[in-house]
Parts: C-alpha cells; sequence; structure tokens
C-alpha cells in the first residue's frame, strides 16, 4: 500500500527544509514498498506520525484505492506536514503504483511505483520518482521486498539513484514484524524496524516503528500509526 515510499524520506526532507519528495510504501510509516496492490474495488487509508531528533516531526495522511476496472493499478495521494528546523512545510503526493507480473511458483512478483511531490510552501513540483519493485516470498511467514528507482530533486537541480530492502515476518495471522534499510546515491543509509497487530477482522493494523537516519541525516525516529481498510 502507497504512502510516499523510500523516494518521499529523502526527497520530502529536502523539499520541506530545502528540498524535495514522492510516493509509495508497505503502509504506514515504512519506506520501502512491495509488488502488491490492494484487492480491487477496496480502499486503505494510512495515517501516522513520527517524531525525530532535534524536534523534527511529520504528520501523514495518506488514502489509495484500487478500482474495480482496473485490478493491476493503486491510485493514491500523500498529505504530509512536516516541521523541521523549527520551519513548517506542507507537501503532497500524488501517484500510481501497478502490478506487471509475477512467477508463482518461484513466489516472485513485480510493480513499479511513480509519483511526484508538490512543495504547497513553494507552490511548486519539488520532485517525482520512477521505482522497481519486487517481492519474493521465502517461506509462508517471510517475503523480502526490494526497491530500486531513479529520482529528480527539481530544487536542487539534481538525479539520484535510491534503493530499498526490506523483510516481513508474518508471526501470526494478527501479528507481523517489519525491518528495512533504505538509501541513496548519496547520504547515510536508513534503517527502521517494527511490529504490526492487525485488530477488527483484519480490517486496522497498527505500527510502532523505531528508525535511524530515516530522512538521510543522523538522529533516532519514533512512529506510531494505523491503516483501515473498507
Amino acid at each position: 500500500m502507497w504512502r510516499g515510499g523510500l523516494e518521499s524520506e529523502f526527497l520530502h526532507n529536502r523539499a520541506i527544509a530545502d528540498r524535495p519528495v514522492a510516493v509509495f510504501a508497505a503502509g504506514g510509516p515504512y519506506a520501502v514498498d512491495d509488488a502488491a496492490v490492494l484487492d480491487a474495488g477496496t480502499c486503505q487509508a494510512d495515517a501516522f506520525a513520527s517524531f525525530g531528533s532535534e524536534s523534527r516531526e511529520t504528520y501523514v495522511v495518506a488514502p489509495a484505492c484500487v478500482f474495480g476496472f482496473a485490478p493491476w493499478f493503486e491510485v493514491g495521494v500523500a498529505v504530509e506536514r512536516s516541521l523541521d528546523g523549527g520551519a513548517w512545510g506542507t507537501a503532497i503526493e500524488p501517484g500510481l503504483k501497478a502490478v506487471l507480473g509475477g512467477i508463482e511458483e518461484a513466489g516472485l512478483s513485480f510493480g513499479i511505483a511513480s509519483g511526484l511531490t508538490y512543495d504547497r510552501t513553494a507552490r511548486s513540483v519539488a520532485g517525482y520518482s520512477l521505482v522497481g519493485l519486487v517481492s519474493l516470498e521465502l517461506s509462508e511467514p517471510i517475503t523480502v521486498n526490494l526497491n530500486a528507482g531513479y529520482e529528480r530533486d527539481r530544487a536542487a537541480a539534481s538525479d539520484h539513484f535510491v534503493w530499498g530492502a526490506g523483510v516481513a515476518f508474518q508471526a501470526s495471522e494478527n501479528l507481523a514484524f517489519i525491518a528495512e534499510a533504505f538509501g541513496q546515491d548519496e547520504g547515510r543509509t536508513g534503517f527502521q524496524a517494527g511490529f504490526r497487530p492487525t485488530i477488527f477482522n483484519g480490517h486496522v493494523d497498527l505500527d510502532f516503528v523505531y528508525g535511524r537516519n530515516v530522512t538521510g541525516e543522523s538522529g533516532n525516529w519514533f512512529s506510531a500509526g494505523t491503516s483501515v481498510r473498507f
């Protein structure tokens, strides 16, 4: 499910302080995305808050839907409000995610995600991205997700390679553990890990996540949020 993706972690945290952003992830505060979309005719809404070192704060609301006439496409938008260096900024991040196919017997699936970031404070498009997605089901409870792609930072007039790798362990029907690493061709590698309880007969996920260097700069982050499917 989409919320801003690994390109968002770097672009937004340049766009809201001097920088730009874009769009998708495995739901909630996570940066690395999987190569899957929601069931046809369903929607999901993510909402979460992140608190970082040096009084940094981020609040995100991100709805996404898959329509019955195009069951391989997921369309969404993330609205992000951030505090960095004592200044508030707002970004609007529309995006599109598509499943391209897979190899069922190997547990492989492939997808692609694209998006852009509109910096509402500067009233301009801060950046855009295109990211390839691969998911590999190693066993029934363990899935590995790999991301790699291109990001354009319009504010800095620069291009970047972005990457991410994550693993999800489904410990039980109602509890998953997720860990990931992500980065770009410059700056520090980011890490996040957390647990995800599922409640209300599978309709609601809760996320509790610790992160390090999430924005490409040294610092600790704590995130909490929820995802509701309907």
